[in-house]
């Protein structure tokens, strides 16, 4: 018998962990940790969230459609009803700021995430939509018990903490683990499922963090004529990307054509042929001056989807993945 120690889901959240404790320190979460966090953040999230869960509700029934006993059946539906009692609390935040849960439009990491849910529990057996589902549950058990530590303080948020601190959220989580332990049969599909739900979760605190971040921060106004907007993109095919050992590749960006005196502000998507949308990093810039930036692009679960791929920046072009700009600046 496999002890939980050398489980499946347990070594997925051991190689995740160093994420997890990344995503901890992310200024969403210490937002809600201290209670700072701004409104207008949170209520964004409260309806993407409101949107993500009832995708999530839907993978919980096409999971149970698929289950192989009456038993997992009713494990299904019991975690199903995990997601109400998530639904009825944010239909308390709801009320309290005014988000209309009911007509709620999904933003672009919100709908990747769902619409990646909804496909793997398609297409897929219930370990593998297991291990696609249990990074949700056990990164928020994981966030909401570090927060609760040593105790749940009182402000705006504390509800938030004690839903996902709580013995009932963290036996849900134990629960959908012992199913990615029982019914898993593909280790390295299960590895780039979990790793790719853990980075989609990160995106979708940087989204909503990201909604309330102009009104935290001074931003002067200025007149329109004194900003300009520069754009452009690498060649596809021909763009000069660089190995960056052992699980990455990055190109630095010249902007220099476009005159800014000061840094602007970046903005960057990938394109390509074939495989570019199971990458991350494209977004994140580096380095970034008057003149350029640089852009990393994370390649692990391209290598764990298609193992007989050596991706090379050379397979890169191959690909045509190319780097799209714009930037808004002096």
């Amino acid at each position: 018998m496999v002890s939980m120690q050398n489980s499946l889901s347990n070594n997925l959240w051991k190689i995740n962990q160093q994420l997890a404790t990344v995503y901890l320190s992310h200024p969403f979460v210490q937002g809600i940790a201290n209670g700072t966090l701004h409104h207008k953040s949170f209520a964004y999230y409260v309806g993407q969230d409101a949107f993500f869960l009832r995708a999530f509700a839907r993978a919980y029934s096409i999971a149970a459609a698929k289950s192989p006993d009456w038993k997992i059946f009713e494990l299904f539906h019991a975690l199903a009803g995990g997601v109400k009692e998530e639904l009825q609390l944010h239909q308390s935040y709801a009320a309290k700021w005014g988000v209309n849960l009911e007509n709620v439009t999904p933003g672009f990491s919100t709908r990747r995430y769902t619409d990646f849910l909804l496909a793997t529990a398609w297409s897929n057996n219930i370990g593998a939509i297991a291990a696609a589902m249990t990074p949700c549950m056990r990164l928020y058990a994981f966030l909401g018990q570090q927060l609760a530590t040593p105790e749940i303080p009182e402000h705006q948020y504390s509800e938030w903490i004690r839903t996902y601190s709580s013995q009932d959220f963290e036996h849900l989580t134990q629960k959908l683990e012992k199913v990615i332990d029982s019914y898993a049969d593909n280790t390295q599909e299960a590895e780039s499922t979990y790793c790719y739900a853990m980075l989609c979760e990160r995106d979708f605190f940087q989204a909503a963090w990201e909604m309330g971040k102009e009104e935290v921060e001074s931003i002067p106004v200025v007149a329109a004529t004194e900003r300009k907007i520069a754009s452009g993109s690498t060649t596809p095919g021909e763009t000069s990307w660089v190995d960056y050992p052992p699980d990455g590749i990055y190109v630095d960006i010249d902007t220099s054509k476009a005159g800014f005196t000061e840094t602007p502000l970046y903005f960057t998507s990938i394109g390509g042929q074939i495989h570019h949308w199971m990458t991350y990093g494209a977004t994140s810039i580096y380095n970034a001056s008057p003149t350029g930036f640089r852009v990393y692009i994370y390649k692990q679960s391209v290598i764990s989807n298609h193992p007989d791929i050596v991706l090379t920046p050379q397979k890169a072009n191959s690909f045509l993945w190319h780097i799209n700009w714009m930037a808004i600046g002096r």
